[in-house]
């Protein structure tokens, strides 16, 4: 999961823009263990992200 959440950060633009309800927020998808796994985020500035959620695809987006 480090791994993932460096990758988020040498490149935030590589993670899916949401739209709708989740506008503003960005998704950065990885394996864990065989599974697929998400990371959320946003940008808070220029230089600033702010990790929303981290967790297993299924109903990862039920509680954002």
């Amino acid at each position: 999961m480090f791994e993932a959440l460096l990758e988020v950060e040498r490149n935030p633009f590589q993670g899916d823009p949401k739209v709708g309800n989740l506008a503003g927020l960005l998704t950065y998808r990885f394996k864990l263990l065989d599974s697929l796994w998400l990371i959320a985020y946003e940008f808070i500035d220029e230089e600033t992200l702010r990790i929303i959620k981290i967790g297993p695809r299924e109903n990862f987006y039920k509680d954002l």
